[in-house]
């Protein structure tokens, strides 16, 4: 498996893990609607392409988006039916200060064939060395990870 490859997988496995895609992905939706906020299926969103409650158009003047956790914040109740068009995904910028350098650090791990890269002890004949694993790259992975899922995790998402 070459370099390419091996990112490709890795970023696939970390989408899986993370439960959506990294790369911006265009939906619709659409429902009977009554209410001041709009919960969107899929998160983060990167844009709005257009919003429309039964034949009222919302501006972007009249919600606040928090692109994070995929809230839409309208201004005013509304009552009709919803048509929502969005793109969600990670923008560049996030992508590459977030995503990018895991998966990197991912790749390396990956890549290295040390028998005790994961070990808590190494033992050689009768000396014995004990490795704190909480600060090894196996954890910081993990850990980054675990925060990522933190950040996204749909049950903050809950209204």
């Amino acid at each position: 498996m070459n370099d390419e490859e091996l990112y490709d997988y890795l970023e696939k496995d970390l989408e899986s893990q993370l439960g959506f895609t990294f790369n911006p992905q265009s939906h619709t939706q659409i429902e009977e609607f009554d209410y001041d906020r709009i919960v969107p299926v899929f998160y983060p969103i990167v844009e709005i392409i257009s919003l429309n409650i039964g034949s009222t158009t919302i501006k972007p003047t009249d919600y606040i988006l928090d692109e994070e956790q995929g809230i839409i914040y309208l201004k005013k109740h509304y009552t009709g039916l919803l048509n929502l068009k969005y793109t969600s995904g990670f923008n560049k910028n996030e992508y590459d200060t977030v995503i990018h350098p895991l998966l990197n650090l991912m790749m390396d791990y990956f890549k290295n064939n040390d028998l005790n890269k994961d070990a808590s002890t190494v033992k050689e004949g009768d000396v014995s060395i004990s490795y704190d694993t909480s600060i090894s790259t196996g954890a910081l992975i993990q850990n980054r990870i675990n925060n990522l899922k933190k950040r996204y995790n749909t049950t903050v998402r809950l209204i």
